[in-house]
């Protein structure tokens, strides 16, 4: 079995929506969220991702 897919959520999309979107792959994927919103918390959430979900609020 494959490790699953990272998934970094940032904000605004709430956390409830993301982890529906990814429901369906079940174990495949780990949809995570940043601890913190700071470069620091960003930069450490970034270090285990494999797929990001971008912040378009600008």
């Amino acid at each position: 079995m494959t490790a699953p897919w990272r998934i970094l959520s940032l904000p605004p999309i709430a956390d409830e929506i993301v982890q529906g979107l990814f429901a369906p792959l079940g174990d495949a994927a780990e949809v995570t969220f940043p601890q913190a919103r700071d470069r620091a918390g960003l930069l450490a959430a970034l270090a285990g991702a494999d797929l990001v979900i971008g912040d378009f609020t600008g």
